[in-house]
């Protein structure tokens, strides 16, 4: 009589709930039992939703472990496979195992007696590495074969959808989430409308009390809110077979020993691998360019890491064509000097360089551009002609409309909801839906009402406060605007720099500022003669 031990795998969630691990451990124990050998509870070792791919498993080391210390004296495996997909680890644990004395049987393969045994077990062996890409590549090709036809695969939704599942009669799409899709829609007009960064969308969520969708923890991460912004499903174009899993190039520390994905990073495909998928649409496509270029924009000025502010930061170039950085020259006597120089003398760190442009005092043309914005910014016939056109406009305090407009939207939706809610407590007490169905719909027509409650208690609060706001003419605005604009912070100059001005191109002779401004009036007006539309000399 032996002291057996046995070790079992199932590599997915599928097969735990199918019980397949089970049906691996009742058969072995039945050859145990056969072979007259004993188990004892300590030597079943098994791992449940782990790939064979994978070496570090908690199982697998524990029985390696009860190996060394011969707690038994026979290791009992349904096949090689449940060891390891892989054949050259395969090999290494039954050597591991032979060398400690400890004998290694499988139910469905060769158990070696002899050397043509042997062999023949390692080529079963290689058919196991084999039947794993077999397998593998069977189920790309049918997944693949299915989204071409227009079938949605079953896998978590995006933020703001909810998957219906595949039936008999319709294959598998997504539904928008209202209330999260509403959050989607916030979330891409405060990036691309009102030019919020990443963290200001964090902090404006977390004070709305909008938490994340697993709820892991109270506040959103810039991770998750830059895949959203970055996302195209959310304008409808929803693609397949665009990432593949990869192994982590800096592996991030987690707790524990144990990770059960191996390939926990994910890599871009080429786009022409791409399978496109219509989705519904949460926003439109001109609201996600924007938010795109105001992401864009943000990592471009980016303060990060940043000692000394330059106003014309990333958006300075020399007469050459080349970008030019800002450089802080500390002197011996304390004083500190700016200068924006050419880059090209970083690029061609080997080679002559070929620029004979100096460097640019920073203070000298920081100032010469804003004094000349500052004079377009508050041109009084400019101002006036804005604000006449704003105040005839919906968005004037004259009209205060629009906001009754969204209360009565709002109270109009509201009313839907209600009637929605009585439908469903109708056909709960009329026995016709279980009770985890009404809970879930009770649960998301609850959400949905208190969102649109707080958004009605906003919406008459700030036409309360508009009520109480003084009706101000064309040249009141325009009194106000110039004292407004004129005691603008460093960081609201570069805010309206960057909202202004393309490029700006300087030597220490002459500076020109590449910009749009969308008025409807005549430029030469203005003073500063513009050749086209985005070039003004000063």
């Amino acid at each position: 009589m032996l002291k057996a031990a046995l070790y079992a795998r199932v590599s997915t969630q599928r097969q735990e709930q199918e019980e397949t691990i089970k049906s691996q451990i009742d058969e072995i124990e039945r050859k145990i039992r056969e072979d007259g050998n004993v188990l004892l509870p300590q030597h079943v070792y098994k791992d449940e939703g782990w790939s064979g791919t994978i070496l570090a498993r908690p199982a697998l080391d524990a029985m390696r472990d009860g190996a060394k210390n011969h707690e038994f004296d026979i290791l009992y495996v349904y096949d090689r496979g449940r060891l390891s997909r892989e054949f050259y680890v395969q090999e290494m644990l039954i050597d591991e195992l032979n060398n400690l004395e400890i004998k290694f049987y499988t139910l469905r393969d060769i158990n070696a007696g002899n050397e043509d045994e042997k062999f023949m077990q390692g080529v079963q062996g290689l058919f196991h590495q084999y039947e794993r890409v077999k397998i593998a590549e069977r189920f790309r090709r049918g997944k693949m074969f299915k989204v071409k036809k227009g079938e949605l695969l079953g896998y978590n939704p995006l933020y703001g959808y909810r998957y219906i599942p595949k039936t008999k009669e319709k294959n598998g799409y997504f539904e928008i989430n209202e209330e999260e899709a509403e959050v989607v829609r916030m979330i891409f007009d405060w990036v691309g409308n009102k030019g919020y960064s990443l963290n200001m969308v964090i902090k404006e969520l977390f004070r709305l009390k909008i938490y994340p969708k697993k709820r892991k923890r109270e506040e959103w991460t810039n991770g998750p809110i830059n895949r959203l912004i970055k996302n195209t499903s959310y304008y409808g174009d929803h693609y397949y077979n665009k990432c593949t899993g990869v192994v982590p190039k800096n592996p991030k520390s987690f707790a524990g020993k144990y990770k059960k994905v191996k390939n926990s990073s994910k890599k871009q495909k080429p786009k022409d691998e791409w399978v496109l998928i219509k989705i519904p649409a949460i926003i439109d496509k001109e609201i996600f360019d924007k938010a795109q270029k105001r992401i864009e924009a943000n990592f471009k000025f980016s303060n990060k890491n940043r000692k000394y502010k330059y106003l014309l930061s990333g958006m300075i170039y020399c007469m050459n064509g080349h970008k030019c950085y800002g450089e802080t020259v500390k002197q011996d006597d304390g004083n500190i000097n700016q200068y924006y120089r050419c880059a090209e003398r970083r690029y061609n760190v080997t080679k002559p360089k070929t620029c004979k442009e100096k460097g640019v005092n920073v203070n000298i043309l920081d100032k010469l551009v804003w004094e000349q914005l500052l004079k377009l910014l508050t041109n009084e016939k400019l101002i006036e002609a804005q604000a006449r056109k704003w105040l005839s406009s919906n968005n004037g305090s004259a009209n205060v409309g629009t906001g009754k407009n969204e209360i009565n939207k709002i109270e109009l939706e509201l009313s839907k909801i209600r009637e929605e809610k009585s439908r469903y407590v109708k056909l709960y007490g009329m026995n016709m839906i279980d009770m985890d169905i009404y809970r879930q719909h009770i649960e998301d027509v609850d959400n949905r009402e208190s969102r649109l409650l707080k958004e009605l208690r906003t919406h008459q609060t700030n036409e309360r406060v508009i009520d109480n706001i003084p009706k101000l003419d064309a040249v009141a605005i325009c009194q106000k605007a110039k004292k407004f604009i004129k005691e603008l912070n460093l960081n609201n100059q570069m805010l309206t720099v960057r909202t202004l001005v393309q490029k700006v191109v300087a030597n220490q002779q002459q500076a020109i500022i590449h910009g749009f401004m969308p008025l409807e009036v005549n430029t030469e007006k203005v003073g500063l003669y513009a050749t086209n539309r985005y070039r003004r000399p000063t």
